[in-house]
């Protein structure tokens, strides 16, 4: 499985929310949910759910939200 990187530049100390997504919209795992400081920063996933499980190949979404914006991004996954 091929990690998921995404480097965004963030703004503004603010609540951090990313989560990855399937399909269904059903939520698979919660990738940060906390506050960080101004700065680009990088974002992986490594494919796994919330119970550390590996997840089926497939297309999923990543939402990237902060309290000023949101943006979705979508993934494929290829083992």
């Amino acid at each position: 499985i091929r990690d998921v990187e995404r480097s965004r530049g963030l703004g503004d100390v603010y609540k951090r929310q990313v989560y990855i997504f399937n399909i269904l919209g059903d939520r698979v795992k919660t990738v940060l949910n906390k506050k960080q400081d101004p700065g680009y920063k990088t974002i992986v996933w490594d494919g796994t759910n919330d119970r550390n499980k590996t997840v089926p190949t497939g297309i999923y979404y990543c939402t990237v939200s902060t309290s000023r914006s949101s943006q979705i991004n979508k993934l494929v996954l290829i083992k």
